[in-house]
């Protein structure tokens, strides 16, 4: 029977097996279309490709505990795309452990009528169409146009309410650990909610006519007798009147804590964070480190990199964690976190901050302050079978978008993989497995 290869594993036949393999003649006259010289680069520099006639089912990669190593990140890039090839490698911990189909298929599947997908790429940024995305805010390669979008506004809404003279107040809202994460999430929902409409009426009575609050949930992951999690939020809080303290604020949150758990809630004060924001490279340093970690930590992993499982994950480091070890209590928490989350809003950018995000974009208009990218774009066109075939190798997408953010270094791959593709856009007569073979020689995986 098929099943999935892994590097250095061949795929061989006997040779009474071969002389037994007779080829049929619709076989006979696939096997004569073959371009000169291609057979004996598919059986001798592709190990595992079976001879010219032969036919292999298409196979399944079968789930492993752990993967390869996602393909070493370009220091010299500070682009968004910076972390692209690595987002994409950790998308095999949603493959093998979502519970939600369309996170398994996601940036691997085609969508339906695609004739081409296509990989753009200017400089160091990429994109690609023609795929199918799960849009989840917890997807490592979807939630980071999301995240960067809503930052975006947010940066922009708070640099305009400083201009406007807004009271605003970036806020962490903390519920004490313990529970299941369902059970936390929906304390802490409701408790963002009954907050929030508090905040809105003491402000109103200040004679506040913009109110507006934006919010994002942040979680951590520790383990010590056995896998835990610790949710909060990141809010940012803006009103045109009115004035409040941090310690009244402090009040309100555990009050709403109180009231939506049903018993006496004693929160640290410590926990509680509440701040103005002071220029703007502090709002961009906050958004950029603290806000949106609904992007599995794109703009925050920054803060929490490297640490040990005992001292807590970060979303990013926990995927890390999850993919190398193939850890079982870290996979059923995984699992749990989406299944909760799955259908909720994970974050919110708030009206009030759009409106003046966009009075922002305004003023940046009509002073002409527009830079455009001069960089050279390149596409490359993939028939959607070879996409498909792609997709089951572990990495072999995130291997695409390294040789392909790396193609000025290095040319030859570059060039390599695009000769590949354009054989395998125009030979019908290879099999999955064969076509899959020529994927890992081209890409050197």
């Amino acid at each position: 029977k098929a099943s999935g290869l892994t590097k250095g594993m061949i795929l061989s036949i006997t040779e009474p097996e071969r002389s037994r393999a007779r080829p049929t003649p619709a076989k006979k006259k696939a096997s004569a279309t073959r371009p000169a010289g291609l057979d004996v680069i598919l059986s001798h520099a592709v190990p595992g490709c079976p001879p010219a006639g032969h036919r292999v089912k298409s196979h399944r990669p079968q789930s492993r505990a752990t993967t390869p190593k996602p393909a070493a990140l370009d220091p010299h890039s500070h682009s968004v795309s910076h972390s692209l090839n690595e987002r994409a490698s950790l998308l095999s911990v949603q493959q093998e452990w979502s519970p939600i189909k369309s996170m398994r298929w996601c940036l691997r599947g085609v969508i339906s009528g695609t004739t081409d997908v296509v990989v753009r790429a200017q400089g160091m940024n990429l994109s690609v169409g023609g795929v199918a995305l799960c849009r989840n805010p917890l997807c490592p390669w979807c939630s980071q146009k999301r995240s960067m979008e809503s930052a975006d506004i947010l940066s922009k809404g708070l640099i305009q309410a400083r201009k406007q003279g807004f009271f605003t107040r970036l806020l962490t809202l903390t519920i004490p650990s313990g529970g299941d994460y369902a059970e936390q999430r929906d304390l802490l929902a409701r408790s963002l909610r009954r907050f929030s409409k508090k905040t809105s009426r003491e402000f109103k009575k200040q004679g506040a006519e913009q109110f507006g609050m934006s919010w994002s949930f942040d979680i951590t992951m520790k383990v010590e007798r056995s896998w835990r999690s610790h949710l909060h939020i990141h809010s940012i809080l803006v009103a045109d009147e009115g004035s409040v303290t941090e310690a009244t604020l402090f009040d309100w949150w555990q009050a709403a804590v109180t009231k939506e758990a049903g018993k006496a809630v004693r929160l640290s004060r410590s926990a509680f964070y509440a701040r103005s924001p002071h220029s703007e490279k502090s709002i961009s340093a906050y958004i950029m480190s603290k806000f949106l970690r609904s992007a599995i930590e794109v703009q925050g992993s920054i803060t929490k990199t490297g640490g040990k499982p005992g001292g807590g994950l970060g979303w990013r480091d926990f995927l890390r964690y999850i993919k190398k070890t193939g850890d079982l209590g870290a996979g059923m928490l995984y699992k749990e976190i989406l299944t909760a989350n799955k259908g909720k809003w994970w974050s919110s950018v708030g009206q009030t901050i759009k409106s003046l995000a966009a009075e922002e974009d305004e003023e940046h208009d009509a002073e002409g302050d527009q830079v455009g990218n001069q960089e050279e774009m390149v596409e490359i066109t993939i028939a959607p079978r070879d996409w498909l075939v792609l997709g089951k190798l572990a990495s072999g997408i995130a291997a695409l978008f390294a040789v392909v953010q790396r193609r000025d270094t290095n040319q030859d791959r570059y060039t390599l993989v695009r000769d590949w593709i354009a054989k395998m856009r125009t030979s019908n007569w290879m099999t999955d497995q064969e076509v899959e073979q020529a994927w890992r020689f081209a890409l050197g995986v």
